[in-house]
């Protein structure tokens, strides 16, 4: 198969490494780097770094240290966005008390509580640093681009995958656990099909800055908006090969704020674009599937199965791990227990692994994230390129609190990188504030792509 080579493997990584070595003398251009590599990286998920850690884990621990390296070295921990900086300092202080009694209580199995800690870690940090390295719309446009840049390889890898077959070029997997292999259609070099996923979520997120930045522009180049509807039915379609249905709530959302963010005469013809996509046979056949999959859902609201088939199954988990963690002592309950549900919903994880003050402490963040956005987002020009931008970190969180549901965005390291770092950039941006900008000035110049 296609990478299966492990030498070969290991020579790119270390070759990947040596060009992480030269950035790091520019910080911003080694954090634009990795992120325009992530999916790359995540080929190579089986290779081992050291301690048993793959090449994602590993940098998982290795990107947080070297911009708290840069954090200290710079401002010495000063925080750019002070009340929500202090919340998400309470958070994460939380957290690592709460480990540290999981270690007193469970011994070296809560050792094992750590490696949740360290890919928030990932969140909080690019939440403080990021606003002190891209501090412009011009820092903005690059951090998009590469965003942008980490969706080609997924995106490219799934239609030749449709086009092609699931085994072309030697790019699909075998997946003998579990029933997903009956519903998900291209699993390719990932290990599992959440990266076909968030390159389609991120793909779309990312369209509506870019598509509000295009028609921000009195003249904007023909077309370019026609590209990004185009672009953006790209996304749809290699999120629809992975069957995920909190995925196509999302890009619905999307949609409404893409549709929006066009210009008068380009909303006709996303309205038709999309149209002729969803009543096309390939989007039909996966709506087919969907429901298929769907059907204990389907039964459970007829009445002719217990609610605890309901999503999937993960009702019946959450009531037997919620029975497991109401039977643990009143302290477990509020410091946090041993108990795990797996990545099957953020709020059930951090109510068991954090107690009751780690789940009001992440309500809290996120409710606060969000208002800080919405009230940024009011005291914008409408005439200016940061409201799609507010806009694109508004429907991140609002996908963010969704997806929680069901998934565990809290630890994915790339929805970290994207919402929260987005998060942390808009609301420090100084120009956000100000209602003299106006169109085209020099800081929304010629965008990018």
């Amino acid at each position: 198969m296609l990478f299966d080579s492990v030498l070969l493997k290991i020579s790119i990584v270390l070759g990947g490494f040596y060009i992480f070595a030269l950035c790091l003398k520019n910080i911003k251009l080694f954090i634009l780097v990795y992120i325009a590599l992530r999916s790359l990286i995540a080929v190579f998920y089986d290779v081992k770094i050291m301690g048993g850690l793959n090449i994602l884990e590993f940098l998982g621990f290795f990107f947080p240290v070297i911009l708290i390296f840069y954090w200290v070295k710079t401002e010495k921990f000063r925080f750019m966005i002070s009340k929500q900086a202090k919340i998400y300092s309470i958070v994460m202080f939380w957290i690592l008390f709460s480990n540290l009694t999981s270690i007193i209580k469970y011994g070296f199995h809560g050792i094992y509580s750590f490696s949740n800690f360290f890919r928030i870690l990932n969140g909080y940090v690019v939440f403080m640093v990021f606003p002190l390295i891209f501090k412009d719309i011009k820092d903005v446009d690059r951090l998009i681009n590469a965003f942008l840049i980490t969706t080609i390889f997924p995106l490219l890898q799934g239609f030749l995958q449709i086009a092609g077959g699931r085994n072309f070029l030697g790019m699909g997997t075998n997946i003998t656990k579990g029933d997903q292999a009956d519903f998900v259609m291209y699993y390719g070099l990932y290990y599992k099909y959440e990266w076909y996923a968030w390159a389609a979520l991120l793909g779309g997120l990312l369209l509506i800055y870019k598509i509000g930045k295009t028609s921000s522009f009195k003249r904007a180049p023909m077309g370019k908006e026609i590209f990004y509807i185009i672009l953006f039915i790209f996304f749809i379609t290699l999120g629809a090969v992975t069957l995920s249905r909190a995925l196509f709530i999302s890009l619905f959302i999307i949609s409404i704020f893409i549709f929006f963010n066009l210009k008068k005469n380009y909303k006709i013809a996303f309205l038709v674009l999309i149209g002729l996509f969803v009543t096309g046979g390939f989007f039909k056949g996966q709506l087919g599937q969907l429901l298929l999959r769907s059907d204990s859902e389907i039964k459970v609201m007829k009445g002719e199965l217990p609610a605890d088939y309901g999503f999937h199954g993960r009702i019946s988990l959450w009531q037997r791990k919620l029975g497991d963690f109401n039977s643990q002592s009143l302290l477990n309950r509020f410091t946090g227990t041993k108990i795990g549900v797996g990545p099957h919903s953020d709020y059930f994880q951090w109510l068991f692994s954090y107690g009751y003050v780690g789940l009001f402490l992440y309500l809290y963040w996120v409710i606060v994230l969000f208002m800080g956005c919405i009230s940024k987002i009011k005291r914008i020009d409408k005439a200016t390129v940061y409201l799609p931008y507010g806009q694109m970190v508004t429907a991140g969180l609002i996908i963010w609190v969704i997806e929680a549901i069901i998934h565990n965005p809290s630890v994915y390291l790339d929805y970290l990188y994207m919402i929260i770092g987005n998060t942390g950039i808009f609301m420090n941006l100084s120009a956000v504030n100000s209602k003299n900008i106006k169109r085209n000035t020099p800081l929304h110049e010629k965008p990018l792509l």
